[in-house]
């Protein structure tokens, strides 16, 4: 990460306005814990946005199909 690995991030905490400094590997890896939690092991959240998006742009096609 060369240079930006002393960068630091400033974020609101939790229901707290005080403001929190941490870096931003620290805030990286805060993200990903937090996104964990939400997604199923083995889920490629890559996979599923590609998949909703070319289902949307069928769902468009279709719909201009129809008028």
């Amino acid at each position: 990460m060369g240079k930006k690995k002393n960068l630091m991030l400033r974020r609101k905490g939790r229901g707290d306005s005080a403001e929190k400094k941490e870096t931003l590997q620290r805030g990286i890896e805060r993200a990903q814990r937090l996104v964990r939690k939400h997604v199923r092991p083995g889920a490629s959240l890559v996979d599923e946005l590609i998949a909703e998006r070319r289902e949307a742009a069928r769902n468009a096609s279709i719909m201009k199909k129809g008028r």
